[in-house]
C-alpha cells in the first residue's frame, strides 16, 4: 500500500523495517497464564516509569568510544558505496542507520533504569539487534520498484553523483 515514489526517501528512511517469513509458532487458542499476567503487571509499571522520564540521555565513557568508533566506521563505509542493507531503496536508510541504534540504545536505557545512561552493553545490544533486523530488511519491498534496468541505473546515478558529469563514452567503458 506504499506508493513506490516514498520508497527511498525520507519516509521510509526513518522506519526500521522488521521482516519475517513465517511465524514462530501455531497457537490456535491463547490462554493467559499466571506468569504472563505478571508478566504483564510488570511491564505495566515499567512503562508507566519509563514515560515519567524528562531530560536528555547521556553516554557513560564506555558507551561513548563504542558509539563513536562505530559511527566513524560506518561513515567511511558509506563513503565507500558499501550498504549494510543490500538494496539501493536503503540508501536513505543507511544514512540514517546512525540516529536508529542511539535511539535503541535510549530505549534498552529506559528499560533498564531511571538514570538515561547510554553504556556499552545497551550499544552492543542495540548494534546486535539492528543487524539482525537488518539481515532480512532487503525483502521488504520484494520486486516493488525493481525495472529491468534498475540496478545498472542506479550505479550509473551513484557513480555520477560521486565524480561529478562524466561523458557517455567514459560511462559505457
Amino acid at each position: 500500500m506504499l506508493p513506490q515514489e516514498a520508497v527511498g526517501g525520507g519516509f521510509t528512511a526513518r522506519i526500521v523495517f522488521v521482516v519475517e517469513e513465517r511465524k514462530g509458532k501455531t497457537v490456535p487458542k491463547h490462554t493467559i497464564t499466571r506468569e504472563e499476567e505478571e508478566l504483564k503487571e510488570s511491564l505495566t509499571r515499567d512503562l508507566e516509569r519509563i514515560v515519567q522520564l524528562n531530560g536528555p540521555f547521556h553516554f557513560d565513557s564506555a558507551g561513548e568510544t563504542a558509539y563513536t568508533n562505530w559511527y566513524t566506521e560506518q561513515d567511511e563505509l558509506m563513503h565507500k558505496g558499501e550498504l549494510p542493507v543490500d538494496d539501493p531503496r536503503f540508501a536513505s536508510y543507511c544514512e540514517r542507520r546512525t540516529t536508529h541504534i542511539r535511539k535503541l540504545m535510549m530505549i534498552l536505557s529506559a528499560c533498564r533504569g531511571d538514570d538515561m545512561l547510554l553504556t556499552l552493553p545497551d550499544f552492543t545490544k542495540s548494534l546486535r539487534i539492528l543487524k539482525a533486523t537488518e539481515s532480512k530488511m532487503h525483502k521488504t519491498f520484494g520486486g516493488l520498484g525493481k525495472a529491468e534496468h534498475s540496478d545498472a541505473t542506479e550505479t550509473i546515478k551513484n557513480y555520477l553523483q560521486t565524480v561529478g558529469f562524466s561523458s557517455r563514452s567514459l560511462l559505457m567503458d
